[in-house]
């Protein structure tokens, strides 16, 4: 199969997903049976089983991005000796193994850790939860495109399921957060703002945050990006945020500047938060924290908007999208009236925006 035709088929098992997925929920005579109810789709497992294979023995191509940077540094012992773990992990893989299989560890390190998170965070509705991760549009291009950043990612994902709970989940909260920040450094990012959102419980006070991160963004611009560059969170930030480079860089991007786009995308599972939590009334522990992770690590991102490479800055963030979008409206009867028909049609402008930004990837 050609490289050009991974998007496609990728999106074409998405949509598959999306509709069975909306079906089944759109099948509950309950209104709010959604919640009640536990829905299976055993087709979701083996699409997960399918990916792995498929993106991760996938071609060395340039169209994957820096799966071409990744092979041709396998070899090389220095080459990730910034981010410890992972440089570790290569130079073990290099010694013993083919790049291709290299390629399918990594791949097996970020999709396994996303249903294992899943399966924690909800026990009615996981398959669900997994739709929505699977169709997110983040999901397929750190599968082949930033692949250290979404391997960390979504180890971290797995850590936040374990912040709450006894001590010994709390351990082992603090041995999956060294290995994601070992894997990529600019996981301490989400990592902190985890810790904060657990010890920090004001719940006003995160979304306040994230609305003043738009003003300090249009205000400070360009010198903000520079300013957390300097942070060590991700070399490229330090690199992207001058006028030259972005000069350089700006025939790779339809639009250079203030995301206005992205801004609404990312304000999505904000606005059903705010809903949720002041409208309804409805909050768990859980929730709080990967609503408040998320909000405080866009916030980060909103303010460094203007950078060339900054989508990676928002990875850091929207790694939690497709769960904080979903979660509340799999564990609260958040709509008052059609809550299964609300949650189908947030389902498939979820898809809808994955197929659109897919296609321009």
């Amino acid at each position: 199969m050609s490289a050009e035709s991974y998007s496609y088929v990728y999106i074409g098992l998405v949509i598959i997903l999306t509709l069975i997925a909306g079906g089944k929920i759109l099948s509950i005579k309950n209104s709010f049976g959604l919640i009640k109810t536990n829905v299976t789709l055993p087709i979701v497992h083996i699409v997960l089983i399918f990916l792995i294979f498929f993106l991760g023995f996938r071609p060395i191509h340039p169209i994957f991005g820096d799966t071409v940077i990744y092979r041709n540094l396998y070899n090389i012992p220095t080459a990730f000796e910034d981010d410890w773990l992972f440089g570790v992990f290569q130079r073990f893989s290099s010694q013993y193994f083919d790049v291709s299989v290299f390629f399918f560890l990594i791949t097996v390190g970020y999709i396994v850790p996303i249903w294992a998170s899943c399966k924690r965070m909800t026990k009615k509705n996981t398959d669900i939860l997994l739709v929505f991760s699977i169709s997110a549009m983040s999901f397929y291009v750190y599968a082949v495109n930033g692949i250290r950043n979404g391997l960390a990612c979504s180890i971290l994902l797995w850590a936040l399921t374990y912040i709450i709970g006894n001590k010994k989940d709390k351990l082992f909260f603090i041995l999956l957060s060294i290995i994601a920040i070992g894997l990529h450094k600019s996981t301490f990012l989400p990592f902190v703002c985890a810790v904060f959102a657990y010890y920090y419980r004001k719940t006003h006070v995160m979304f306040y945050f994230w609305f003043v991160s738009i003003v300090i963004s249009l205000i400070g611009g360009n010198s903000i990006g520079s300013f957390f560059g300097t942070l060590g969170f991700d070399d490229r930030m330090a690199n992207n945020t001058s006028e030259e480079s972005i000069a350089e860089y700006a025939h790779f991007f339809s639009s250079i500047g203030f995301r206005w786009d992205f801004l609404l995308y990312s304000f999505m599972p904000i606005l059903l938060g705010w809903y949720t939590v002041f409208k309804r009334r409805y909050m768990d522990e859980t929730y709080y924290i990967l609503l408040s992770t998320y909000i405080y690590a866009n916030s980060f991102w909103v303010m460094v908007i203007y950078a060339v490479s900054s989508n990676r800055f928002a990875y850091l963030s929207w790694f939690l999208y497709p769960i904080v979008l979903a979660y509340p409206l799999l564990k609260f009867p958040v709509f008052k009236k059609n809550h299964n028909q609300k949650t189908v049609l947030i389902l498939f402008g979820h898809l809808l925006f994955t197929i659109l930004m897919t296609n321009f990837y």
